[in-house]
C-alpha cells in the first residue's frame, strides 16, 4: 500500500513539474513576426520665407527645417524687382545648408524694363535611404516603432541660410530712388519612412 501511495505521489509531483515546464515554455515561446521592409519618401512643403531691400546689397533669409530622416532638400529662390529699370540687374544667390556641402552659387538677371522676376533652385542630397530589408517584432506596430527608433536621424535639420546679393541696380526709369526688390524662398524636404509587409516563407529552402 505504501508503495502504491508513493507511486501516486511521484506521478503527481512529476505532473506538476512538467506542467510548470510546459507553461514556462508556452509563455516564453512566443515567436516574433517577420516582415519585409521597403523604404519610401514623403515630400514635406516648408513655410515660405521672404526678404526685401531697396537698391544694391544683400538679402539674408533663414530657412528653418525641423524634420527627422531628411534625404533631400530643394530650395527655390525667386528674385522680383519692382522696376522699371534702365539696365539689367544681377542677383547672385548663395545657399548654405546643414550637414551637406555648400553648392555653387547661382545667379539670375532681371532685364532692363518693367517689373520682372526670375527664379533659381538648388537640390541638396542629405543622405541615402536605409538599406535594411527585413525586420521582426511582436507585431507590425512594434516592429515599425523599433525601425523608426533605430534609423531616426536629425541630419540636415536646422537653419539653412540663403543670401541674395543684388548688383547693377540704378535709379528706376521713372521716378527717383533705387529699385525695390523682394526675395521669396520656398522649400521642400523629402523624408524617409519604412513600409512593412508580412514575409512569405520560402518553401524551397
Amino acid at each position: 500500500m505504501r508503495r502504491f501511495d508513493i507511486a501516486i505521489i511521484v506521478i503527481i509531483v512529476a505532473a506538476v513539474i512538467f506542467s510548470g515546464i510546459g507553461l514556462a515554455t508556452y509563455e516564453d515561446g512566443t515567436q516574433d513576426v517577420n516582415f519585409d521592409v521597403t523604404w519610401g519618401t514623403n515630400t514635406n512643403e516648408l513655410d515660405t520665407e521672404t526678404g526685401t531691400r531697396t537698391g544694391n546689397g544683400d538679402v539674408d533669409i533663414d530657412v528653418p527645417i525641423d524634420l527627422d530622416n531628411i534625404t533631400e532638400v530643394t530650395i527655390t529662390v525667386t528674385v522680383a524687382g519692382a522696376g522699371p529699370r534702365a539696365q539689367p540687374v544681377t542677383a547672385s544667390v548663395k545657399l548654405t545648408p546643414i550637414n551637406a556641402s555648400t553648392p555653387a552659387s547661382k545667379s539670375v538677371t532681371l532685364a532692363a524694363g518693367q517689373a520682372a522676376s526670375q527664379e533659381t533652385s538648388f537640390t541638396v542630397k542629405i543622405q541615402d535611404l536605409p538599406t535594411v530589408a527585413t525586420a521582426s517584432g511582436a507585431d507590425e506596430n512594434a516592429t515599425r516603432e523599433d525601425l523608426n527608433s533605430t534609423y531616426r536621424t536629425e541630419t540636415g535639420s536646422g537653419t539653412w541660410k540663403v543670401v541674395v546679393t543684388i548688383s547693377g541696380s540704378g535709379a528706376p526709369l521713372l521716378g527717383t530712388g533705387a529699385e525695390a526688390f523682394t526675395v521669396t524662398v520656398t522649400a521642400q524636404a523629402k523624408t524617409y519612412r519604412p513600409t512593412l509587409e508580412l514575409s512569405t516563407p520560402d518553401i524551397n529552402r
